[in-house]
């Protein structure tokens, strides 16, 4: 979920910005999880997905996931399919 809305928002400029997006998320999260900003990160959200997101490194994350995903799926396909 954290990812998702993560990967929905726009690239930032600065550090300010990217911590600003962080925020929002955190509390979209929390409230569909009926809980707290506070509490989300430090039980819900994984400080790895923060701290790539904060590098700038969650698309490139991303996309070499989907791609070795895509790799396996399709070796698993008869040729047929």
């Amino acid at each position: 979920m954290t990812c998702a809305l993560l990967r929905e928002l726009e690239p930032f400029e600065s550090a300010t910005q990217a911590r600003k997006n962080l925020v929002g998320v955190i509390k979209d999260v929390a409230s569909q999880l009926g809980n707290t900003p506070s509490v989300c990160p430090k039980c819900y959200v994984h400080s790895v997905v923060l701290d790539t997101y904060l590098d700038g490194g969650i698309e490139g994350t991303f996309k070499r996931k989907m791609q070795r995903e895509l790799s396996r799926s399709c070796r698993l396909l008869q040729r047929e399919e």
